[in-house]
């Protein structure tokens, strides 16, 4: 019988070729999406998968509660991981992680800047799978000047020689002992890094490693559990041991799936719930092609199916025959898919900004594949074989083998595709226009020929004499400097501020230096903003923002006491709100800002405004490089322009953006290649209607009109269906914006009518060319 299967198959495939291709192709183009998709979403579950113990490993988070809203941070205090192995039993051990800044660093002649470190417990190692090639795991973290680096770093510094016992000069000023080499952190890691050193080595910078309950929040910590520990029942232990209630918020520690951290953090569920919808809508395009193009053309096969059941064939040996042909059809596909996916993934993983590959030698893979190849099949070709198998003999010899209801399910799957059309170029033109309003949204920041650079290294220590260095370019209008990006200041603190009342209110922080106003272009809604003109800003003034005023209900006027941090200041000056955090979902939220110069982390260079010419900011920068180099020349200068700057939240809507295009095309293009199949058939169905209706003096624009009256009626009505879905879907998705575009009438009338172009334009050659066919060839066509 799967002799008989193939062999039919083939027959068929060659004897009707042009159908056949349409189908092969448009069922491979599902399936490429569907491999692609698929390899994403196993790669995304497969993330951290090479820790032996992740299944025992936990994460601690901190957990914010604020009447009906829950919030989780993933930095908790370096107190809570001795105090969970300290306290409860069944956490075997815990380890406390923090991010390092980048630093220089210096073996021999060679200096080079490195961001990717991190501090941490030396039983790091214990907990996590992280394979030493050279070293003691459980020594290397022993001293506070030990340093463990990944291969592909020491052989960045070392090259042939052996790296362990080397000494690598950092920033200048330490000396680190490599004490191990272990293997490249896998690409399918959530966080990684290129080297470590002890957290103790962080207390010899005066930071505190110690903490309390609640301070400083700026650790990861991991806990090892025993097996088969109930998390739930540690959870209630811990948090009624560690809750700290607020009259505002209410503090709490919880302990997450280490298995969970990944896809809760980075938003994983909605992502992978939008690859894989796509995709499915994507592939069932494909099916109702196939759907469709089968059915219309059963009258081809409908004297064979005759035959097979007058010499005995029952119907369940023609459903399998079909099903089967269908199946086989599917696995031709897939070779075709499987190339298109090849070719089409580096440009998913630009889209993505991840690495996600197709292993064939994957056994898990192999098998999902084959389920998604089988499932295809069976979904493409199941209704045409029940409909084919139900054909019967002496119909066939009428002719007349075709139900009135069989054209009524046709159109409704074409109005289904067109459903899906409209909605995807609806929602990729709402999802645009407001990516594009965010863009040019006006943070109130004057970002234009603004760089900054990183404080560190003799830089900091020489700020003063740089500024004034600088500021002698007249290309260079300010120079100032700020322990946040203004447009990044998103962690905030909960405590009593503006007044003395006991009630903990949430405030950001930035720490400032003077000309930082004018720096950014920033307004002063009242008072003014530190100045060297009173020295006694540093230590007695402060300085919020409109947001700050409107919470407590303040009415300003200069001189006016404020309560912040455990003491009074002199409010001197409110600033004109702007969008400090750039979460766009939220307005701004209070924010103080503080004169201090020994917190500031990047110095911000203000570039003449109206220089435009690329060469002359070009010069500009190389002449600041210059500056620097001299002030730090231990330390490479590596500088970013504030227009280059982007929150992951704005690369995930761009990304978001990216895929509705993408998918747009995908299904315009298999809706398109259907319906110019299924117009071929149809037309050639009329070719006998068409020749009568040129006798009787029909013109070629009243026949072309005749022709395409059907699919103009059946994509209007997927319009009319189509729209208040589309707009139900993007009122939600443009809930999460505070500030959003307005839903106009244009994008429903423009996926409308460019849904509706496309689709005559698909039917045009061949409606074209069934009008302006001869009439005497038409008459003769039966």
């Amino acid at each position: 019988m799967l002799f008989n299967i193939i062999k039919t198959t083939c027959r068929s495939l060659l004897k009707h070729k042009g159908y056949s291709l349409i189908n092969i192709f448009g069922l491979a183009i599902g399936l490429a999406c569907g491999m692609i998709i698929l390899a994403f979403i196993q790669s995304e579950l497969r993330v951290d998968s090479y820790h032996k113990k992740r299944k025992n490993i936990v994460q601690a988070y901190l957990k914010g509660i604020k009447g009906e809203n829950t919030n989780f941070q993933s930095t908790t205090s370096p107190f809570i991981g001795p105090m969970l192995t300290r306290e409860y039993p069944q956490v075997l051990d815990a380890v406390r992680i923090k991010d390092l800044d980048e630093v220089a660093f210096q073996f021999k002649d060679k200096v080079i800047l490195e961001a990717g470190g991190i501090a941490a417990d030396p039983n790091i190692f214990d907990i996590f799978t992280f394979p030493f090639i050279q070293g003691d795991p459980s020594t290397a973290l022993s001293s506070p000047h030990s340093v463990v680096l990944t291969k592909s770093l020491a052989r960045k510094y070392f090259g042939d020689l052996d790296a362990l016992e080397q000494i690598i000069r950092v920033d200048d000023k330490w000396d680190f002992k490599v004490t191990g080499i272990i293997e490249d952190v896998p690409e399918n890691s959530f966080r990684t890094f290129d080297y470590l050193i002890p957290l103790d080595f962080l207390a010899e910078l005066g930071m505190d490693i110690v903490g309390r309950p609640y301070f400083p929040c700026s650790y990861l910590t991991f806990a090892l559990l025993e097996d088969n520990t109930s998390l739930e029942t540690l959870n209630e232990q811990v948090s009624k041991n560690m809750i700290a209630a607020g009259k505002e918020i209410t503090f709490d520690i919880t302990l997450i799936p280490f298995t969970h951290v990944y896809i809760m953090e980075t938003a994983g569920s909605t992502r992978l719930t939008i690859m894989g919808l796509v995709a499915l809508m994507i592939l069932t395009l494909a099916c109702i092609n196939f759907v469709n193009l089968t059915t219309a053309r059963h009258m081809i096969r409908a004297k064979e199916i005759g035959i097979r059941k007058v010499t005995g064939a029952s119907r369940r040996l023609i459903i399998w025959q079909f099903l089967g042909e269908s199946i086989l059809l599917t696995v031709i596909a897939s070779v075709l898919g499987l190339v298109l996916a090849y070719n089409i993934l580096p440009m998913f993983n630009t889209l993505t900004d991840r690495t996600t590959s197709i292993q064939l030698t994957d056994p898990a893979f192999l098998l999902s594949l084959a389920g998604l190849i089988l499932a295809t099949g069976i979904l493409a070709g199941l209704y045409p074989a029940l409909y084919l198998a139900r054909v019967q003999p002496v119909m066939v010899m009428k002719k007349s083998t075709e139900r009135p209801g069989k054209a009524t399910l046709r159109k409704t799957l074409i109005v289904f595709q067109f459903i899906l059309s409209i909605g995807f170029i609806f929602c990729t033109l709402v999802v645009s226009k407001q990516v594009d309003f965010l863009d040019n949204f006006d943070l109130g920041v004057n970002k234009d020929n603004l760089l900054y650079v990183e404080m560190e290294g003799d830089i900091r220590n020489h700020y003063i004499p740089l500024k004034t260095e600088l500021l002698r370019n007249p290309k260079i209008t300010h120079v100032t400097a700020a322990s946040n990006l203004p447009t990044a200041i998103t962690s905030g603190s909960y405590f009593q501020w503006g007044f003395q009342d006991e009630i903990g209110r949430r405030i950001c922080t930035t720490f400032t230096s003077y000309d930082y106003i004018e720096t950014f272009g920033l307004e002063m809604a009242a008072g003014r903003y530190y100045s060297p003109n009173f020295p006694n800003d540093a230590n007695e003034s402060i300085v919020v923002n409109e947001a700050a005023i409107k919470k407590i209900g303040l009415d300003f006027s200069p001189g006016q006491k404020f309560y912040y941090n455990d003491r009074f200041y002199t409010l001197i000056g409110i600033v004109k709100d702007f969008h400090h955090n750039q979460m766009l979902g939220q307005p701004p939220e209070p924010l103080a800002f503080r004169l201090s110069p020994e917190n500031n982390d990047y110095i911000f260079i203000k570039i003449d405004p109206k220089l435009t010419d690329t060469a002359v900011i070009t010069k500009t920068v190389a002449a600041v490089q210059t500056i620097c180099k001299k002030i730090s020349p231990a330390r490479p200068l590596r500088y970013r322009f504030y227009n280059d700057f982007s929150f992951q939240r704005e690369q995930l809507q761009r990304v978001i953006r990216k895929l509705f295009v993408v998918s747009t095309i995908l299904a315009i293009f298999i809706s398109c290649l259907g319906l110019f199949g299924l117009a071929a058939f149809i037309n050639e169905q009329r070719t006998k209607e068409v020749g009568v209706r040129k006798v009787l003096g029909a013109s070629v624009s009243n026949i072309l009109r005749v022709l395409t009256h059907d699919i103009t009626k059946l994509v209007i009505l997927a319009g009319i269906i189509a729209w208040p879905l589309a707009w139900f879907a993007m009122s939600q998705w443009l809930q999460n914006f505070a500030y959003k575009i307005n839903m106009t009438i244009w994008p429903f009338l423009s996926a409308g009518v460019l849904a509706l172009a496309i689709a005559l334009l698909t039917v045009s050659w061949q409606t074209l060319r069934a009008a302006s066919a001869n009439p005497v060839k038409a008459l003769r066509y039966e």
